[in-house]
């Protein structure tokens, strides 16, 4: 479903959100492909909600525009805009069944009894609420609850779903199956989704792209692989991984890479037109793309700590004066022990140490062997 070629449902432009002399957001441009589920992610107060109930008509606009297919629905009322929405707190009826609920907007629509009856059925097979529909939304679990909200905005056949961070209430274990549901759900339904979330796992499992936002700005927009393996900047750098990618301080002269310490790492090098006059950078290595050795390798740095995960320990070390984390499932040094790290091919990003810029560098975007030079 995704590519650039695909036809364009929705399409944001310069689009901004003031309150006062409080810039909320600021010239958002975005466009959101057919078919494509779109999740926007970021920290709470980034604009993420508002952006979504904006192309909704629920939130007003200061200024920008906002099209959906060939439509300008920038001042259209909601009703007219084809989108379905899910929110956060379900928003059920608590007085109706789980039918009637689904069946509501389909009632206000001016639809038949008999298609009604014919269309919440069918919804309900699909997302497994078949034997509750007779329920009031107080017998529920919250999964079930979520599922009933999600029937009711598909029953409308909305070219446009739109999620308003639907499943933070529920718990760990309900948000993995309901994550599954979900892109079932998409896939079999075929039209465009859009998701906001503060969860990164839910955005990297349920993406076809991501949209990373941060004070009301969008930082990059891209695959989940590339937001993963090749963060725009340090922000992204930070927000998507857990554990967070490292982020080394070092410095550049004479064509070779110094630590704080004064060490002297023999990594590949950023394209040398990208790298910044003042010679400041930060080196960026995802934790699983570091080896751990008492032996050898490309730095050294001391281990501070510990953490047996079960499948895995994560390795607190301190390299430079900088923390830095390790994941390695092989039984690892102790602690206060030096240790030599090295990092696999083709994993390791900079950053511009000022500005937080990705630099850029002609490298391999997949891990293959380690190596120190």
């Amino acid at each position: 479903m995704t590519g650039t070629t695909a036809p364009l449902t929705i399409s944001v432009r310069n689009l901004a959100k003031t309150y006062g002399s409080t810039h909320l957001m600021k010239d958002v441009n975005i466009d959101f492909l057919h078919q494509e589920f779109t999740v926007v992610l970021g920290p709470s107060g980034c604009g993420k909600s508002t952006l979504l109930r904006m192309i909704a008509g629920l939130e007003e606009i200061t200024s920008g525009e906002i099209r959906i297919g060939d439509r300008d629905v920038t001042r259209a009322a909601p009703k007219d805009r084809g989108c379905a929405m899910v929110f956060q707190n379900y928003a059920l009826y608590p007085h109706m069944t789980v039918r009637k609920n689904i069946c509501y907007g389909l009632k206000l629509a001016g639809l038949s009894s008999a298609e009604q009856t014919s269309r919440a059925g069918k919804i309900a097979t699909m997302l497994g609420l078949e034997h509750l529909l007779d329920r009031l939304p107080s017998q529920l679990s919250g999964g079930q609850r979520q599922r009933v909200a999600i029937g009711r905005a598909i029953a409308r056949q909305q070219d446009v779903l739109l999620f308003d961070e639907p499943l933070s209430n529920l718990d760990a274990s309900m948000r993995n199956d309901m994550r599954v549901e979900l892109r079932k759900l998409h896939d079999q339904l075929g039209c465009t989704s859009i998701f906001v979330t503060h969860d990164q796992i839910e955005a990297m499992t349920l993406a076809d792209r991501i949209i990373v936002m941060n004070q009301g700005c969008v930082e990059q927009v891209g695959t989940p692989t590339e937001v993963y393996h090749r963060p725009a900047n340090e922000f992204v750098a930070r927000f998507i991984g857990t554990p967070p990618m490292n982020l080394i301080p070092a410095s550049l002269s004479d064509h070779s890479i110094r630590l704080a310490d004064g060490q002297f790492v023999p990594l590949p090098l950023p394209d040398t037109a990208s790298l910044p006059e003042h010679g400041e950078v930060k080196i960026g290595i995802r934790p699983e793309n570091l080896r751990a050795s008492p032996v050898s390798g490309a730095f050294t740095g001391t281990v501070t700590a510990v953490e047996d995960l079960g499948s895995h320990y994560l390795l607190h070390c301190a390299v430079g004066g900088s923390p830095v984390l390790v994941t390695q499932r092989t039984i690892p040094p102790d602690v206060g022990k030096p240790v030599w790290l090295d990092a696999q091919t083709g994993t390791v990003s900079y950053f511009d140490g000022r500005s937080g810029e990705r630099l850029r560098r002609e490298q391999p975007t997949s891990p293959s062997s380690t190596s120190g030079g």
